[in-house]
């Protein structure tokens, strides 16, 4: 299939600007928008939560013994508006 050169152009002059419109719309503060700064607060956790030096095999084994049946690990970063 052989397209020519100025379909090709057009689609992706096209693609471009609708691109470009999206990003406008996104920084007017609609609610599609992301802050992605910084967070004000560290990270809480939950009563259950046990931090460890990840010896997964020892956490397991403790786990186990404590009636509950297995681990959830959870990777994350302080202040870290994603984790």
């Amino acid at each position: 299939m052989n397209i020519p050169c100025r379909y090709l152009i057009f689609v992706l002059s096209l693609l471009f600007s609708l691109s470009s419109i999206a990003a406008v719309e996104m920084q007017k503060g609609d609610e599609l928008s992301f802050d992605d700064a910084e967070l004000e607060n560290s990270a809480s956790y939950p009563d259950w939560f046990q931090l460890s030096f990840l010896n997964l095999k020892e956490d397991l084994n403790e786990a186990t013994r404590s009636g509950k049946r297995g681990l959830i690990v959870y990777l994350g970063q302080e202040y870290c508006p994603y984790c």
